[in-house]
């Protein structure tokens, strides 16, 4: 999943730049919509960055149960660092959310499917797989199943 829109008029550094109003509506829709469809994830990886940090905080709260570890490998990262962090979920996760910025997570996303997948402000790419142990994860195809889009959702 990419990070909601974030506030471009906060003067801030690039790595402490919040949400914008659309990003804190969109950012929970996005959560529900996970539960609607049986996504909610087990376990989240989440950039650094205060605007993912504040995604998955509006996030979380239309969400039970999982607490996000936040890595800086996740700020701007590139696939290969992306695919990396995902092959740190235990293996009892069935669903797992990598929260991340373009253009890394676009072009994990679509090098894992061999789709043409990009992720704007708070789209989400529904990814699936078969086997159950994420250490091998990056190594084998997977199937891109749906993007929930931001605007969509959003009220």
């Amino acid at each position: 999943m990419r990070h909601a829109k974030s506030d471009w008029s906060a003067g801030t550094t690039d790595h402490a730049r919040g949400l914008n109003a659309r990003g804190q509506r969109t950012a929970p829709a996005v959560a529900a919509a996970l539960v609607q469809r049986g996504w909610a994830p087990d376990a989240v990886w989440s950039s650094d960055s205060t605007r993912t940090r504040e995604t998955w905080q509006l996030m979380a709260e239309h969400l039970e149960g999982p607490t996000a570890q936040f890595s800086s490998r996740l700020y701007l990262a590139e696939p290969r660092t992306i695919f990396g962090v995902v092959g740190q979920f235990a293996p009892g996760v069935q669903t797992a959310l990598v929260l991340a910025h373009n253009p890394g997570i676009s072009e994990a996303a679509g090098l894992a499917t061999a789709a043409s997948v990009l992720l704007r402000t708070a789209d989400a790419a529904l990814l699936e797989q078969a086997g159950d142990d994420w250490s091998e994860a990056a190594g084998r195809p997977w199937r891109l199943v749906d993007v929930i889009r931001g605007r969509d959702v959003a009220p």
